[in-house]
């Protein structure tokens, strides 16, 4: 699946992003810190959404697309990472 999406990053730290995506649906302010924890890393990801319609029966199927989208991205981050960090 994908979505257009006009960005915007507003903060970007050391270990951690927030950005804006506008489609026409709604807009999403998003923010992304990595956190070292143990031998591996900690990604916590917020999302505060405004919808800029009624999203109608929509609403329903929203949280299924959402969490299949960023289970699909995290399970890319972690194939990433595994890929470029060393084993110690």
């Amino acid at each position: 699946m994908q979505f257009d999406v006009d960005v915007e990053v507003i903060a970007l730290g050391e270990r951690s992003i927030t950005w804006v995506a506008k489609d026409g649906f709604q807009t999403r302010e998003i923010s992304l810190t990595v956190e070292p924890d143990g031998t591996g890393s900690r990604i916590t990801q917020v999302t505060k959404a405004t919808f800029l319609r009624p999203p109608g029966t929509t609403k329903w199927l929203y949280p299924l697309l959402a969490r299949r989208i960023f289970g699909k991205q995290f399970r890319g981050l972690r194939a990433y990472f595994e890929r470029v960090t060393p084993a110690g």
